[in-house]
């Protein structure tokens, strides 16, 4: 597999509930050790999915990431909120490449190796995207 293709999934353990009494969380609670984890990991790929907790660090967590990527010119990062019942319910960060991917491109990868949809078989290609880009960005159609 390419670099550009390889992605990891990073969940650290975040010692237990008692990160939630904690106004920021900071990354060096996790174990084993949250920079060992990310130095491991970028020796495999640079595009990373961080699960982390909604009270994480921000200002830290940039710090660590940006001197991990110190080779490079230029760091991608998205940062996302995982919201359920309006309330913050996680961190997700994504690096690199994954943080450059869009619902569109969700939708056409969906649509060119999940869905198994001819021309044929669909009546009508263009609502099928339409429904697609509509349930990625979150609104029913």
């Amino acid at each position: 597999m390419t670099e550009e293709k390889r992605a990891i999934f990073l969940s650290p353990n975040w010692g237990g509930f008692s990160y939630l009494n904690l106004q920021n969380y900071s990354v060096d609670n996790t174990f084993p050790p949250f920079r060992d984890i990310l130095k491991t990991s970028l020796k495999l790929s640079k595009n990373l999915i961080l699960y982390l907790p909604k009270n994480t660090d921000i200002r830290e967590l940039l710090t660590i990431i940006t001197k991990m990527y110190s080779d490079q010119k230029e760091v991608y990062l998205e940062i996302e909120q995982i919201i359920i019942k309006q309330k913050v319910k996680v961190l997700v960060i994504y690096t690199e490449a994954l943080a450059r991917i869009t619902a569109n491109d969700i939708a056409r990868y969906m649509e060119e190796n999940v869905f198994d949809v001819s021309l044929q078989k669909a009546k009508d290609k263009d609502y099928l995207k339409k429904l697609l880009r509509g349930i990625l960005a979150g609104r029913h159609c």
